[in-house]
C-alpha cells in the first residue's frame, strides 16, 4: 500500500467527525505538503512484481523510514512556523500509526518539532477580564458598537466565534430569553475552478452545522445584554445576522479593545472562551452544566482543553496539601479515603504538629 492510499483511507474515516472547516484544513495539509512528499512512497515491504500490486510507471517506490521523514521536515517544513510544522508532522504520524504495524511504526524516529500542550490559549486573569468588559461597555464609537456588544456576548456565554457570527435574530427567543445555537460560520477555500481564480476570492464564508451534535444547544441570554438585543432585533429582520462584521474584522476590533483596556497579552477572541470556562468553573464548580453550555460532548474535553488552573486554585491546592501534612489522618477521613499505610508507618509519628488546620 502506498502512502496516498493510506492517507485517503485515514481522511475518509476521520472526516465524518470533522466540521467543514476542519475538513478543508486537513485536506490542504495533505495536498500542499504530505502527498507531494510521500504520495507514492510505499508502506509495505512486499510490494513486488509477483504480488499483484504493481505500481504505475514512474511511481516513487521509496519506503518511508526515519531518514525520509527527517529530510522532509528539514527541506519542506524548515521555513514554516513552528505551529504549522507541529501540525503537519502530527498528521503524518497519525496516518502512519493507523496504517503500519505497531512494531514498524515504533521504529520511525520523528523530528522533535516541539509538542503542543493542550490548552495553550491561556485565559485572561480576573483583573484583565474586568478591564476588558469595562472597555467594551464604555465604548462610545458608533462604528464599533456592534463589535463591542458581540464580544460581550461571547465573553458572557463562552460560545465559539463562528457560532456567534452565525447567529441570526430569529435565533433569539425573547419569551424564554434563550439563544438557539445550531450552526457555525466558517471561512472555507473557494471551490471555483483554477481558470476562474482571478475573478473570485480564495476563501468564502459558509454557514455550516456545529462541530458536533452537542453543538446544537440553547443557552441563556446574559441579562446585561438582553435590552440591547431586544432593541437591535426590532430594527433588523429575523433573517439578518447579529454580527455585522466577518471574523477577521471582529478580531481586529478585539485587539483595539484589548489596547483600550491596557491588556498587553497577545490574545485572540477564542481566549474569551477559555476565560469563560476557567472562571465559570472556579465560581460555580458545576462541570456538567458548563460542558453543556460550551457545547462539548464530554466533560473531559472541557477539563482538558478549556479549564486552566487559576493562581487562586493553585493556592488552594497548596493549602490542602499543607493541611494534609499537618494532620494526614483527619484530611483523609474527611475526604472519605482510607489512611495511607506507608504514611502512617513511616511519617505518622512526626506528622502531628499540634496546629489546627486552617478553616476555609
Amino acid at each position: 500500500m502506498r502512502f496516498k492510499e493510506a492517507a485517503k483511507k485515514w481522511f475518509e474515516k476521520k472526516a465524518v467527525l470533522w466540521s467543514e472547516g476542519s475538513k478543508a484544513k486537513y485536506a490542504n495539509i495533505l495536498q500542499k505538503y504530505l502527498l507531494p512528499a510521500f504520495g507514492g512512497a510505499v508502506l509495505e515491504e512486499n510490494v513486488s512484481a509477483g504480488n499483484g500490486n504493481l505500481p504505475e510507471s514512474g511511481a516513487d517506490l521509496r519506503k518511508i523510514d526515519s531518514a525520509l521523514v527527517r529530510d522532509f521536515a528539514e527541506s519542506t517544513l524548515g521555513e514554516l512556523a513552528a505551529s504549522t510544522r507541529r501540525f503537519v508532522l502530527a498528521i503524518l504520524q497519525q496516518i502512519l500509526k493507523a496504517s503500519l504495524l505497531p512494531e514498524d511504526f515504533s521504529t520511525l524516529d520523528f523530528p522533535n518539532a516541539g509538542t503542543t500542550r493542550k490548552g495553550e490559549a491561556l485565559p485572561l486573569s480576573p483583573e484583565e477580564l474586568a478591564a476588558l468588559i469595562r472597555a467594551l461597555e464604555k465604548n462610545e464609537n458608533p462604528k464599533l458598537e456592534n463589535s463591542a456588544r458581540s464580544l460581550l456576548l461571547i465573553a458572557f456565554t463562552g460560545m465559539r466565534l463562528g457560532e456567534a457570527c452565525a447567529l441570526k435574530f430569529s435565533d433569539f427567543d425573547f419569551v424564554r430569553n434563550v439563544i438557539k445555537i445550531h450552526g457555525t460560520l466558517e471561512r472555507l477555500p473557494n471551490e471555483k475552478g483554477a481558470d476562474e481564480i482571478a475573478k473570485f476570492p480564495k476563501t468564502i464564508r459558509k454557514l455550516c452545522p456545529p462541530k458536533s451534535e452537542s453543538g446544537h444547544r440553547e443557552i441563556p441570554i446574559p441579562e446585561n445584554l438582553l435590552q440591547w438585543l431586544k432593541k437591535t432585533a426590532e430594527k433588523n429582520s429575523p433573517d439578518s445576522f447579529l454580527v455585522k462584521h466577518d471574523q477577521r474584522t471582529l478580531q481586529n476590533h478585539f485587539k483595539k479593545f484589548l489596547k483600550a483596556a491596557g491588556i498587553a497579552v497577545d490574545a485572540h477572541i477564542h481566549t474569551l472562551r477559555h476565560t469563560f470556562a476557567t472562571h465559570a468553573l472556579t465560581s460555580n464548580r458545576d462541570l456538567k452544566t458548563l460542558s453543556v453550555l460550551l457545547g462539548h460532548a464530554s466533560t473531559h474535553t472541557t477539563l482538558d482543553l478549556y479549564v486552566h488552573p487559576t493562581f487562586e486554585s493553585k493556592r488552594r491546592v497548596q493549602e490542602a496539601f499543607w493541611e494534609f501534612v499537618k494532620n494526614p489522618k483527619r484530611a483523609q477521613n474527611q475526604s472519605g479515603q482510607r489512611n495511607c499505610d506507608y504514611w502512617d508507618g513511616n511519617f505518622g509519628k512526626s506528622g502531628g504538629s499540634g496546629r489546627k488546620p486552617t478553616q476555609r
